[in-house]
């Protein structure tokens, strides 16, 4: 929730009666506009097809985690330029090696946030049970706390060049 100015709010989520989670003050008044929308988590077939390489948003695209889309495209970068400086000194095969390796990290990333948005959208029902029971149980048992924050900080994957 977030307050513009008195009396005019921003509310999103994923539950249903979010106007009733508004603090004791607040009066809602009619709804100036409403909308939902569809997280569409994809990978393209292939980063790399002859000389044209693809990174950041036009190679994968998933739910906005904790900037895991902009720290995956500023990876992109940090190895094409790698890549790209091999090629351009005579190892033409560098392109290629580029799109087979952010291929497996980009598939394991979006897979991993495909599955980390389902259970924050608490659906099916069971689902919902998990997130409100297991998950804040799962964050005290040190091993699992540290690979959920892994994920969420995008720690959870080498930087290979090579």
């Amino acid at each position: 929730m977030l307050c513009i100015r008195p009396g005019l709010w921003r509310v999103f989520g994923n539950i249903d009666g979010l106007l009733a989670c508004l603090p004791p003050n607040a009066k809602p008044g009619a709804i100036g506009w409403q909308s939902s929308f569809h997280i569409g988590d994809r990978v393209a077939a292939h980063e790399v097809v002859g000389r044209i390489a693809l990174a950041g948003d036009a190679a994968h695209v998933h739910a906005p985690v904790a900037a895991r889309g902009m720290n995956l495209g500023i990876e992109d970068a940090f190895v094409f330029a790698y890549c790209a400086m091999d090629a351009l000194g005579g190892d033409v095969g560098r392109l290629n090696d580029f799109g087979n390796i952010r291929h497996d990290v980009h598939t394991q990333v979006v897979s991993r946030i495909d599955k980390l948005t389902r259970l924050a959208r608490g659906r099916p029902g069971f689902v919902g049970l998990l997130r409100r029971i297991a998950v804040p149980a799962m964050t005290t048992i040190w091993p699992l706390r540290k690979a959920m924050i892994q994920l969420v900080t995008g720690l959870d994957h080498e930087i290979r060049i090579a």
